[in-house]
């Protein structure tokens, strides 16, 4: 029969095993992954007013969301920072703001596989002008080829290029 003491070492021991499970694997850069690459160091400006906000779960990087989408419409946000459900709020970029997408990494989990992130530089706009975010809420990834989505920012096309040129 197991102690009382080897009941609690096989308790902590589990502990020890379920957290590991949830942590980081492995991180790896996207940059130059056919899908992906493109994307890097394109600027696109904003199509509508955004919200700052970051998780409460612990991750401590900004992250941009679009209001009304698991987020609060823009007229019902109020001071900040502002604490919503299971995130903290703390602004709003303003339409016409422009981001620079900088790198796209994967975070590979043991037992809950793989998330893909966009990390921008706010190049303009209000007091988080400068700060790296996370704008993968801004994405559309039900196409083939990865893109930002249409309905949140668009392309900003340095003179001379057309199109998706490089």
């Amino acid at each position: 029969m197991i102690s009382k003491y080897g009941n609690i070492l096989i308790l902590i021991c589990l502990l020890v095993v379920i957290n590991s499970c949830n942590s980081i694997n492995t991180i790896s850069s996207l940059d130059d992954h056919p899908e992906y690459r493109h994307l890097i160091n394109k600027k696109y400006t904003t199509n509508n007013h955004l919200v700052i906000f970051k998780q409460k779960s612990g991750d401590d990087e900004y992250q941009v969301g679009i209001p009304g989408k698991f987020l609060p419409k823009i007229e019902k946000l109020e001071n900040y920072p502002m604490d919503y459900e299971d995130v903290y709020i703390y602004g709003i970029i303003p339409q016409g703001t422009e981001i620079e997408i900088l790198n796209i990494i994967v975070e590979n989990r043991l037992m809950h596989g793989s998330n893909i992130y966009i990390k921008a530089k706010i190049n303009s706009g209000n007091e988080f002008k400068n700060d790296i975010v996370d704008v993968t809420y801004l994405s559309d990834y039900s196409k083939d080829k990865k893109e930002m989505d249409s309905k949140y920012v668009t392309e900003i096309i340095p003179e001379g290029k057309v199109g998706n040129e490089k």
